[in-house]
């Protein structure tokens, strides 16, 4: 007789599990900057958990009169390779930061407080108080940290996606994880770090009453994020006490053992699925074409950037959070030193939406959408992709609708794990899309369900309305390849 899983009790005991971490010294030198590579090599012979893997360092922005502040730390890796072997399993792709970046923003994945460095310093670092606060042109600097404070522990491709999650690297040949630093535009650069000026810009002037209280000289002229530094192209960074960790796992138990001898023994292979992105870039003039070859194409993610996004520049400020200036003064009796506090005001209602603070991004990561209509209330632009002579969706579709498609087609809910997000920073800030093609939930269950092209000779078209300005279109075909292991560490790869 068989019972519902609902409906019975168990309890399965595994013995003789241990796990530890160990420490993995990089191949090439222990600092890089912008450009350069960092190379670590994965234990051998050994059950390691593959989502554990981190890159610890320290950082530092510099640059003479630069002002240079740190985007993400996982932002700074551009591209991210593994091989086994010397046969490459995940080469990655260029601007994987953008799509990484893209997907935090819709709540796909998260960036850590603690070692993630998620949002930018304006003037005093929320990473520790021992840091003096940034004055004008002075830049970000952790690189006197006595231990790395920061990591980078996203791997979008074969680490961040291969199932199992805990793999058994006696199977298959030497890990090589290789990561490509970012260019250093990837930063922002600024001449001021006060708030943003408002409308009605505020000088020097004094009031008198018990003491006299100097406001500060804000004018429309300068503010964090409106004035450049003298030298934004010198600014760049660097990471200090480069190390690696991961999480090794032993198993004393007979029966993995004896599992994995019955597949091989009936199958010939084991096969591990994992996801493969390819990027394509570039200045958007009505179509943009992309084609691949691939077992199972599962989503396509667009994000839309401005022509001068590889040029380093002033913070981008999200809209709706504070930037203008709104002071308060500190000090309750006349006889205190009365000193005006800037506490800011936003474009929302006080309190409403989780707005009520700050918020910059790099402009290297601000997805403003391509449309002609700045006002919300004008917004005609609409965007449809093309896959061979069929469309998805099958109408011209509005903003409105591409971002329903999007909000379905996420692999976890919209606004997991972040602040919450209005239409208006949808369009202005975060203008994304995403369109599935595989069965919602098929990646959990190893399943291969997107759209095979390996013989169709798919060309696919990213097609808009009332676009303007020459935006850069980044486009992303997400997919899930395959690894076979076979009998004395025989590998192959089915795309």
């Amino acid at each position: 007789m068989n019972f519902h899983p609902n409906l019975t009790y168990f309890c399965d005991r595994l013995s003789a599990f241990g796990t530890n971490y160990f420490r993995l010294e990089v191949q090439n030198q222990t600092s890089a900057k912008a450009g350069q590579q960092i190379i670590v090599d994965l234990p051998d012979n050994s059950l390691l958990h593959l989502a554990s893997l981190k890159i610890l360092c320290t950082a530092k922005t510099d640059g003479t009169n630069s002002g240079g502040r740190l985007c993400p730390i996982n932002n700074l890796a551009e591209r991210v390779e593994v091989s086994c072997g010397g046969t490459i399993l995940s080469q990655g792709s260029n601007f994987t930061n953008v799509l990484l970046d893209a997907m935090v923003k819709m709540g796909q994945r998260e960036c850590s407080t603690l070692q993630g460095h998620p949002e930018m310093v304006r003037e005093k670092a929320y990473d520790t108080t021992d840091v003096n606060a940034l004055a004008t042109t002075a830049s970000e600097d952790y690189s006197a940290f006595p231990f790395p404070n920061f990591t980078i522990d996203t791997f979008l491709g074969f680490i961040d996606s291969a199932s199992p999650k805990i793999l058994d690297t006696s199977l298959i040949p030497s890990l090589r994880v290789t990561v490509f630093l970012a260019p250093n535009s990837v930063l922002s650069s600024t001449g001021h770090t006060e708030l943003n000026a408002s409308a009605s810009a505020m000088t020097g002037s004094t009031i008198t009453g018990g003491q006299t209280i100097v406001f500060p000289a804000i004018t429309a002229a300068n503010g964090f994020g409106v004035t450049a530094s003298t030298n934004p192209a010198l600014t760049f960074y660097q990471l200090g006490q480069i190390h690696a960790t991961i999480e090794a796992c032993s198993l004393s138990d007979e029966t993995y053992d004896q599992m994995v001898a019955a597949m091989m023994s009936n199958q010939g292979f084991l096969e591990i699925p994992y996801k493969v992105y390819h990027s394509f870039q570039e200045t958007h003039t009505g179509t943009s074409r992309w084609t691949v070859s691939s077992s199972s194409i599962d989503r396509v993610w667009t994000t839309w950037r401005a022509a001068d996004y590889n040029t380093t520049g002033v913070p981008v400020a999200v809209s709706g959070y504070l930037k203008t200036p709104c002071l308060a003064i500190d000090g309750t009796t006349a006889g205190d030193a009365y000193a005006p506090v800037n506490i800011g005001i936003g474009d929302y209602d006080r309190g409403v939406m989780g707005t009520s603070k700050e918020k910059y991004q790099s402009k290297f990561f601000d997805y403003p959408a391509p449309s002609s209509d700045t006002d919300l209330v004008n917004q005609t632009m609409s965007q449809q992709l093309q896959m061979n002579s069929a469309y998805f969706p099958n109408y011209d579709c509005k903003y409105g609708d591409v971002l329903a498609v999007t909000r379905n087609s996420l692999p976890m809910p919209m606004g997991y794990g972040k602040d919450p997000m209005t239409m208006d920073q949808y369009l202005k800030n975060y203008c994304i899309q995403c369109y599935r093609f595989n069965l919602p939930g098929s990646e959990q269950a190893r399943l291969l369900s997107g759209i095979d092209s390996r013989q169709s000779n798919l060309q696919g078209i990213v097609k808009t309305t009332g676009h303007s300005g020459n935006p850069v279109l980044n486009i992303f075909v997400e997919c899930t390849s395959v690894l076979r292991c076979g009998v004395g560490r025989a590998i192959s790869t089915i795309e």
